[in-house]
């Protein structure tokens, strides 16, 4: 149970690593969102302080309390930009009696957790943590099943069911093999991680595939909503992911006139940002 338990913690990280890195690729293209990264990497560190709560643990060291504190440091992360990343993915503006909760809460937690480290005093700190991130995904929940999916994350409808249905068939064996060994490491987080992280690596990988040069022909051949020939060079650049500065060297332009242009593109195709241009024009 002991190398099935660091197995998959191995393979959390590994999993973990590589969709951050696709993150920050699609990212520099204009084509996912920040909050995404960092709600990865928040995971990421949670499966981290896991792993050295489980060593501590398992060398019958006395210094648990501080990784647990380390512990509740993460989730406070993921309370934090669970939210925030649903909301960027729906292109919801959050309310700024929202957002300032939102970021007090989660500064406040934090504050109490590192002064906790030092001072070690008595007081229902987890408790609290928890509850936080409960209403955080709660309200995430919410959000998610009140609003209108963007053109950027409609595919992810369907992905989201089969997460849906791994999590519910794989992780009950795991809970339960987890209560029956009484295993010393948490493996259905482990387990958790790596469906959501695959599932990551997959979507990114799709995302990266769609800019390739024969999506050029594809561009140039449809104008449907009646783009100049500028802003379908423009858009071109877009699509493959170019940033401004790049579009403007490749035409021989400025950097403002660049930006009316694709202003002008967004308008007339009906769309707010380059994540979404980039789906409507490739499906």
């Amino acid at each position: 149970m002991l190398i099935l338990g660091f197995t998959l913690l191995f393979l959390a990280y590994t999993i973990g690593i590589i969709a951050i890195v696709m993150e920050i690729i699609c990212y520099r293209k204009g084509i996912e969102y920040f909050e995404t990264i960092l709600l990865t990497v928040a995971f990421l560190a949670l499966i981290f302080s896991i792993s050295i709560s489980c060593i501590l643990h398992v060398v019958n060291q006395s210094t648990i309390d501080q990784s647990s504190n380390i512990m509740n440091l993460t989730l406070v992360g993921i309370a934090l930009m669970t939210p925030l990343n649903v909301l960027a993915e729906r292109q919801i503006t959050m309310s700024n009696g929202i957002k300032y909760s939102l970021y007090g809460v989660s500064a406040i937690l934090a504050l109490l957790l590192m002064l906790k480290m030092v001072l070690d005093f008595e007081a229902p700190i987890y408790l609290i943590v928890h509850g936080f991130l409960a209403v955080s995904i709660l309200y995430s929940m919410f959000k998610t099943r009140t609003s209108e999916p963007g053109i950027h994350i409609k595919h992810q409808e369907k992905i989201e069911q089969y997460i849906t249905t791994a999590i519910l068939t794989i992780l009950p064996f795991f809970l339960l093999l987890e209560s029956y060994q009484k295993s010393d490491i948490p493996m259905t987080i482990s387990v958790f991680f790596i469906i959501l992280g695959v599932s990551k690596i997959f979507d990114n990988y799709k995302r990266l595939s769609l800019l390739k040069p024969a999506n050029e022909v594809e561009l140039k051949q449809d104008n449907e909503y009646l783009l100049t020939a500028r802003e379908q060079e423009v858009a071109h650049y877009l699509v493959k992911g170019q940033t401004y500065a790049t579009i403007a060297e490749e035409l021989f332009i400025s950097m403002p006139t660049v930006k009316t242009h694709v202003s002008n593109i967004y308008r007339k195709v009906g769309v707010k940002n380059k994540m979404e241009l980039f789906y409507k024009l490739k499906n």
